[in-house]
């Protein structure tokens, strides 16, 4: 059985980085990523990954960019929107696609 933890929400990550700068654990070159902004634009491109929304530095941040661009570019969207897939298959990446993860109730 595979068990998978439910993505963040957006208030969920901007409370967290707004504690992780005000308490001084983000270094001041990267205050503008950890902005209310900055936060909600890479949740909008990322979803609730926290590692994508709330990256460790800048680097890792382009570096995740160029991955879903060509993650992207090489994706067969007709087949991906009109076949059942699933997202452990080669080929479907999380930077493209996310589980809904039920939290409540018996399949929670």
């Amino acid at each position: 059985v595979k068990l998978y933890m439910p993505n963040w929400s957006l208030e969920e990550l901007q409370t967290v980085g707004m504690f992780l700068k005000t308490h001084g654990l983000v270094p001041k070159t990267m205050d503008e990523l950890y902005s209310e902004e900055g936060i909600s634009n890479r949740f909008k491109q990322f979803g609730g990954f926290l590692r994508h929304v709330l990256p460790i530095d800048k680097s890792y941040l382009e570096n995740i960019k160029e991955n879903q661009l060509i993650e992207i570019n090489s994706t067969n969207t007709l087949k991906l929107l009109t076949q059942s897939f699933d997202i452990e298959l080669p080929g479907v990446s999380h930077l493209l696609l996310q589980y809904k993860v039920q939290t409540q109730g018996p399949e929670a």
